[in-house]
């Protein structure tokens, strides 16, 4: 049986290109968040709506040997995930983590140790 973990996400800088936040998990701060802005849901381009979702851990063979977190009903939208990376171009409607934030650029940086810190990704 896995462990149960609860993450919250808080939305505290829409930006033009992204929206930044912090993600919380299990009520301690963990990393920073980036998100495209909030533009009606249209799949590629937006932000999903702020709500309560379920998730699920997926192993992801292209993130060398990291799980993503698979958010699930987040319909009509599918394979919303939290994983790697660091600018809003990498950005498909997923979310990423850093360890710091570059406010003005819309920016997370060191993403990969925010990601192998959450000790739920790694195999």
């Amino acid at each position: 049986m896995g462990t149960s973990f609860r993450l919250n996400i808080m939305r505290l800088w829409p930006g033009d290109r992204a929206t930044m936040g912090e993600l919380y998990v299990n009520g301690t701060l963990t990393a920073m968040t980036l998100e495209l802005p909030w533009k009606d849901n249209q799949p590629g381009q937006s932000s999903i709506p702020e709500g309560v979702y379920g998730a699920t851990l997926r192993y992801d063979k292209s993130r060398d040997g990291f799980f993503t977190i698979q958010l699930k009903g987040t319909g009509p939208r599918t394979g919303i995930q939290i994983h790697v990376g660091n600018r809003p171009d990498q950005i498909t409607g997923c979310i990423l983590l850093g360890q710091s934030a570059k406010y003005r650029q819309q920016e997370v940086g060191a993403s990969s140790t925010a990601v192998s810190k959450g000790h739920f990704y790694k195999l």
